[in-house]
This record gives structure tokens, C-alpha cells and sequence, in this order.
């Protein structure tokens, strides 16, 4: 009886963990609480519904919540051309911008990604790489990934 109570209690126990990691207990009103919480479970039992249905590409749990946060927003999307994850969705309008400098006001530089990319597939190794890689202040917000301009012109 033991066996078969922790065998069905199994699933409960993961549902509950999978929504404690975005969870709304930090709304101050306890109907606000208890629906957001009812929502966020909804979410998890859909993720876990699509990934039984479709166990070739599994949805994690913050991914779905970004989709359904999209698709009730209404947000037009699409894959973006550079980018490896074909179930994340990005906005339609791609637009390189300056990274936003950081909180001491200094600037803040990131690598290109997509020279990142070619210098690996050369054959160069991760560290080669990265040292060979230039150093940029601009990203292609949609894509969240830095850009130098000539890269961002041929990706985009």
C-alpha cells in the first residue's frame, strides 16, 4: 500500500517543485496568491501534457512560460536566423543597440558572438577563440546576443 501511495504521489511531488521555481508567493493579497499559484500550475500541467505529447523536443518550464506570456501579449515572433534554439520565440524586429553600461557606469563589452562561432568552426579551440574574438558594445536585443556590425549585416 506504501508502494503504490508513493508511486502516485510521485507526479504531484515533481508538479509541485516545477512550479515552486517561478513562483507567486510573493503577492501581497491571498487571492492574488492563490490565483496566480492556480495559473502557475496550469502552466506546469501543460508543459508536462506537451512534453509527454512530444517527447523529441521537451519544453522546460520557464520556456513555456515565456511562449504563453508571448502568446497572450499577442507578440509577433519568429526564429531568429543566428539562433541555435528553434523552440524559443524572438520578436520580428532585430536591431542592433548599444549594451546598456553597467550600474558603476563603466562600459560594458561583451564578445561576438558570431565570430565566436566561425573561429571555432575553423578549428581553433574554445580559449584560441575567445582571445581572438573581438570585443564588442552592441547586441541584437531580440537575438540577446552581442554583434560586431559586420557580423550582425551578414546574419541579419
Amino acid at each position: 500500500m506504501v508502494l503504490t501511495y508513493n508511486e502516485g504521489k510521485k507526479g504531484i511531488d515533481l508538479a509541485d517543485q516545477l512550479a515552486s521555481y517561478n513562483s507567486p508567493a510573493r503577492t501581497s493579497v491571498w487571492y492574488k496568491k492563490i490565483a496566480a499559484d492556480l495559473v502557475s500550475i496550469s502552466v506546469v500541467n501543460a508543459i508536462l501534457i506537451y512534453n509527454e505529447l512530444h517527447p523529441q523536443s521537451k519544453l522546460k518550464v520557464l520556456d513555456g512560460h515565456q511562449i504563453i506570456i508571448k502568446k497572450l501579449l499577442k507578440v509577433e515572433t519568429e526564429n531568429c536566423s543566428s539562433s541555435s534554439s528553434a523552440s524559443s520565440l524572438r520578436p520580428t524586429s532585430h536591431k542592433l543597440t548599444k549594451i546598456p553600461k553597467k550600474a558603476n557606469g563603466k562600459i560594458w563589452q561583451k564578445r561576438c558572438a558570431s565570430c565566436y562561432k566561425k573561429l571555432k568552426e575553423s578549428g581553433f579551440t574554445a580559449t584560441d577563440a575567445r582571445k581572438k574574438t573581438s570585443q564588442v558594445t552592441t547586441e541584437c536585443i531580440p537575438c540577446k546576443k552581442p554583434f560586431c556590425i559586420q557580423c550582425y549585416n551578414e546574419s541579419h
